[in-house]
C-alpha cells in the first residue's frame, strides 16, 4: 500500500465497543478537519499463539474491509484499511509516518488489564508519536467538541496545545476554555503569564471564541483538574501535554498522564507529546 497523499485520521479498531467509540470520534474529526480515514487493526501479541497469524490477518482484513465499505458510504469519506501483526510498541512511529497520519484515535479499556488498549499500553505505543492521539471511553456528545478545555501551566510546550485548540476553534467554531492556576514562585508566574499572553494573541489573530478561567487553589495538577472542569461545563474535548522526560517515579508508577487516562469518563482527551518536530495539519 502506497503512502496516501492526504493526511489521515488513524482510527485503531480492536473490534470491541471501545473500538466503536474510536470510530465515531475518528470520523467526526475527519469530517471537521476535512481529512481522510485509515482504519487500523492490530493483532494483539497474546492472540498470535492461539491461531495462525496468517489466518488471523485474513479474517481481520475481511472484517475491516467490510466495515470500511459501510463507513465510507455512510460518511462520504475515503477509508483505507491496515491490519498488522507487527509489534505496535516498536512500529507505531513507522505506521504513522508511512500512512501520513495526522491524528490517532483509540478507545481505552479501563477494566481489562490484558487489553491491548489500556492506559499503560497506549502510553507506551505513542510515547514518541509526532501526532496527537485522542483517547475515548464513550461516543461523542451531541454537540461535537463545541467546548474545548485547554489547561495551561508554565511549560513552553503549552504552545503546541494552543495550536490544536485553535484548529477546533477555526474549523468547528468551538469555544475554548483556557484554565490556569496561580504560582507563588515569581519565575513560574512570569513564565505562565508570558504563555497566556502568547495564546491570547494567537487566538485573537484568528478571532477565536475563548475565555480564561482562573481555578484558584486546587489540590491536583491543572491537567487533572481539567477532567473535573470539563464535566462541569459539559465540554467535548480536553487537550493535555504528556511528560517530556520521565523521572524515576514515572518509570515506577507511571507518568501523570497515565492517571489522567485512567480517569477519562465520557469526555475524550487529546494527548500531545512535547516534541519540536510534531506534524501539523495542512490548511
Amino acid at each position: 500500500m502506497t503512502k496516501p497523499d492526504n493526511q489521515q485520521i488513524l482510527i485503531f479498531d480492536d473490534f470491541t465497543e471501545m473500538g466503536g467509540h474510536a470510530i465515531l470520534h475518528g470520523f467526526n474529526l475527519a469530517k471537521i478537519f476535512k481529512r481522510e480515514v485509515t482504519l487500523v487493526h492490530i493483532i494483539p501479541p497474546d492472540k498470535k499463539v492461539k491461531k495462525g497469524v496468517d489466518e488471523m490477518l485474513l479474517q481481520a482484513n475481511d472484517m475491516l474491509k467490510n466495515k470500511a465499505s459501510v463507513l465510507e458510504k455512510g460518511w462520504s469519506i475515503p477509508v483505507r484499511v491496515i491490519v498488522s501483526a507487527e509489534n505496535v510498541f516498536k512500529q507505531m512511529d513507522k505506521l504513522i509516518d508511512e500512512n501520513n497520519g495526522i491524528v490517532a484515535v483509540a478507545g481505552i479499556h479501563h477494566e481489562k488489564e490484558k487489553a491491548l488498549f489500556n492506559a499503560k499500553n497506549i502510553l507506551k505505543m505513542f510515547r514518541n508519536a509526532r501526532i496527537p492521539y485522542v483517547i475515548a471511553d464513550a461516543p461523542p456528545a451531541e454537540e461535537l467538541y463545541k467546548k474545548i478545555v485547554l489547561p495551561v501551566n508554565y511549560y513552553i510546550e503549552n504552545k503546541e496545545k494552543a495550536l490544536w485548540a485553535s484548529y477546533f476553534g477555526r474549523f468547528n467554531a468551538s469555544e475554548i476554555s483556557i484554565i490556569h492556576t496561580s504560582f507563588r514562585d515569581k519565575g513560574y508566574k512570569l513564565l505562565q503569564e508570558n504563555i497566556l499572553k502568547f495564546i491570547r494573541q494567537f487566538f485573537n489573530e484568528f478571532s477565536l471564541n475563548y475565555e480564561l478561567h482562573h481555578t484558584g487553589s486546587i489540590p491536583v495538577s491543572i491537567d487533572r483538574y481539567s477532567l473535573t472542569y470539563a464535566r462541569e461545563i459539559n465540554a467535548g474535548m480536553i487537550i493535555v501535554m504528556t511528560t517530556l522526560e520521565y523521572a524515576f517515579d514515572d518509570y515506577l508508577f507511571g507518568p501523570p498522564e497515565k492517571k489522567i487516562m485512567q480517569e477519562i469518563s465520557g469526555i475524550p482527551v487529546m494527548f500531545i507529546n512535547p516534541r519540536k518536530d510534531l506534524y501539523c495539519m495542512c490548511d
